[in-house]
């Protein structure tokens, strides 16, 4: 029998374990499988409240993955038939410019134009910014291999206007980032590959040759909200493998023949383990296995991240369905608000409004400078119906509003990352038994976690079954 030991219940702990579990199962080794988690539930930032009838995702909202391999996973852990789309009609994403929403022309994939009829008609762009952005068909690929921000790799291709008015809210929506600081070459490869095989995006594109067409990517939810998934990852782990509450401090090397390590909890008797997989938040593991590694600690703690805020807000419809279409809209840096990003969620999603009510979720990003971090929940509610007035002309005042605050919310793959992961991986070669996944190693959306947790897991039960 062998301990493996779990450190997080997060989205990418709940699926190593699961992982590791079923392995074990089909292989026929015997293990003895922890998770520790020192918040009072599982999930991490897969939050569902449910308010008033109201179905509120304090975190993600939904998964952008595979749709085969996505459904065939949940299918496994018997939520499959849960599983829904957006609703028709919801397509489509607005950009608030100078005041006013202006909706993002059609042809826009991985984040940039890729068709210049839609772009040359846009009303987005100047007649300058677009004759700028035509010739990116003309633009050089980059030389040498050094890694690049996203925001030059736009600008550089497709001109500055673009990227203040198109780009910049969609890459920093995604990792709520700084894209001026984000690695191209670690959070959006798709695009440095791109490059370096066709040279332009445009000409690639109409090549087909992108992983978008490749593969049949969407975004699905569930209908009683995203905690759903976490939910029934924990069942599947068995909730007697759980131990909520648990705060592990450290692990140090065991005194045995073998490669064992105690993991050491506050309040309880260390738990001798022969592998652990760490699946917390970079900074957290730096702290766990300072004493251990003071170098792979440095590394982990100098991962970033940055603070997210949502707000969701409860609505009659009478006072803005007429106003909710498309999925939502994103803010430029550039139009100095508070608000980065705003999803209708009932527009968008079934089941997260009562009838004659909608839900509206609000994103505030600590990317950039952000005086919304300095308010309390009230007055973070009221900035947020303020500027959605102004935004969206709703008038209608909110039935309630539901602030979650993540102080560290996203991790941030700054230029040079993917260098700090390859240091990280050559100092833990020499541990054996000692195991990392999260969504600061290698994606930081659901599907990309549960795909990596996977691997980690099947690195664990080669490992198990070699000793």
């Amino acid at each position: 029998m062998r301990t493996v030991a779990v450190i997080g219940a997060g989205i990418s702990g709940l699926a190593a374990a699961y992982h590791i579990k079923k392995l074990a199962r089909e292989r026929g080794a015997e293990i003895s499988l922890i998770v520790f988690e020192r918040g009072a539930t599982a999930g991490g930032k897969i939050v569902t409240d449910k308010v008033n009838g109201f179905v509120i995702d304090a975190g993600p909202d939904s998964v952008v993955a595979e749709r085969q391999k996505f459904e065939e996973f949940c299918g496994e852990l018997g939520i499959g038939r849960d599983l829904i789309e957006p609703k028709a009609g919801s397509e489509g994403v607005s950009v608030l410019l100078d005041g006013k929403l202006e909706r993002l022309p059609d042809g826009m994939r991985l984040m940039l134009p890729a068709k210049l009829a839609p772009l040359l008609s846009t009303g987005m762009i100047s007649p300058l910014g677009k004759a700028r952005a035509a010739m990116e068909v003309l633009v050089p690929k980059k030389s040498g291999d050094s890694d690049e921000d996203a925001a030059s790799f736009v600008c550089r291709r497709f001109g500055r206007e673009v990227y203040d008015r198109m780009a910049e809210p969609l890459l920093a929506g995604i990792h709520a980032g700084d894209p001026g600081h984000t690695s191209l070459r670690c959070a959006f490869p798709v695009l440095e590959e791109i490059e370096r095989k066709h040279r332009s995006l445009i000409l690639a594109s109409r090549a087909k040759e992108t992983a978008a067409h490749k593969k049949d990517v969407r975004f699905e939810s569930f209908a009683n909200g995203m905690a759903e998934l976490t939910s029934a990852l924990s069942a599947a782990v068995g909730l007697e493998n759980i131990r909520l509450g648990k705060n592990v401090r450290r692990i140090a090397r065991a005194e045995t023949s073998m490669p064992k390590y105690l993991v050491e909890i506050d309040g309880d008797a260390p738990v001798l383990a022969d592998a652990v997989v760490f699946a917390t938040q970079a900074y957290e593991a730096g702290k766990i296995i300072e004493a251990f590694d003071k170098g792979v600690a440095a590394l982990l703690g100098g991962i970033k991240y940055v603070p997210l805020i949502t707000v969701s807000l409860a609505y009659r419809s009478a006072g803005v369905s007429d106003k909710m279409t498309g999925s939502g809209f994103l803010v430029p840096h550039r139009e100095g608000r508070l608000l980065s990003a705003v999803t209708w969620s009932s527009s968008k999603w079934n089941r997260r409004a009562p009838e004659g009510y909608d839900l509206v979720r609000c994103y505030f990003n600590g990317a950039y400078s952000n005086d919304a971090f300095a308010l309390d929940d009230d007055a973070l509610i009221s900035a947020a119906q303020v500027e959605l007035k102004e935004a969206a002309l709703i008038t209608g005042k909110p039935l309630f509003g539901v602030v979650h605050r993540w102080d560290m919310g996203m991790p941030q793959y700054t230029v040079g990352h993917r260098e700090r992961l390859d240091d990280l991986r050559r100092r833990l070669e020499g541990y054996s038994g000692i195991f990392m996944t999260g969504a600061w190693s290698n994606g930081v959306g659901i599907a990309s976690c549960i795909s990596n947790s996977e691997a980690v897991a099947q690195k664990v039960i080669s490992y198990i079954s070699g000793i």
